[in-house]
């Protein structure tokens, strides 16, 4: 019973020491990235953006298909590494015009933000993946007007979900967030959003959106009939 009781004191303690050892790299490890943020924000935002998105991205693409495209995360994480200095930097003007984190300016940020970027950022953010859906394809439908096409038959639905999305998301981000972490949040938040919106740009599935194949259909019809012409273009 010695024996017993001294074996499992032996492993009990193991395993403290086991877990103090993962919780100190860890803190160590979050510290370091917390010094990196105010060091090198606008560094640290691309390589956070990135990251965040790419790993959510993928995490919805094997739940739903079980597989990754790689191609499709290369493209939404490459997409917010590009935007996020702009949002870091954009968010610290807010807080300057703005200054508090009472409801009311945080009410006025959440209002701007919205009405600034939720727009552009989704009109570019359809035009970079078709984009790149279409590059190294053989398809001889121009890229700007399989864009322009999605853009306008998405584009309203996506701006009526961000609003119910990113208005409460922004408000707390701006109420309770440190400014130099911003973009590790919203990433996170992004992830859901990005998993939702990649859908709709990247497929048809749920019943979100037409797929990019149905809008180049579209497309299509409507140059043979500006030319007058039947023939495959």
């Amino acid at each position: 019973a010695r024996r017993r009781a001294s074996w499992f004191i032996g492993w009990c303690v193991l395993f403290v020491n086991w877990c103090d050892a993962r919780v100190h790299a860890s803190s160590m490890l979050a510290s370091t990235f917390a010094l990196a943020q105010k060091r090198r924000p606008l560094t640290m935002s691309v390589f956070t953006a990135c990251g965040v998105v790419s790993t959510g991205d993928a995490v919805v693409q094997l739940g739903r298909d079980g597989e990754i495209n790689t191609h499709r995360n290369l493209t939404v994480a490459s997409y917010s590494g590009l935007v996020a200095p702009f949002y870091y930097a954009w968010w610290k003007y807010l807080d300057q015009r703005w200054p508090g984190t009472s409801l009311w300016p945080v009410l006025c940020k959440a209002v701007a933000n919205q009405g600034v970027t939720v727009g552009p950022n989704n009109m570019a953010y359809i035009t970079w993946c078709t984009f790149w859906s279409q590059s190294g394809s053989d398809d001889d439908v121009p890229a700007p007007q399989v864009a322009l096409e999605r853009i306008r038959s998405e584009l309203p639905s996506i701006l009526a979900a961000s609003v119910g999305f990113w208005m409460p998301a922004n408000m707390l981000n701006f109420m309770f967030v440190p400014i130099h972490q911003r973009i590790l949040c919203m990433s996170v938040l992004n992830c859901i959003w990005a998993g939702w919106l990649s859908n709709v740009v990247n497929s048809g599935r749920w019943g979100c959106a037409p797929t990019i194949d149905d809008t180049r259909a579209k497309v299509v019809v409507l140059a043979r009939r500006l030319t007058g012409t039947h023939e495959p273009i």
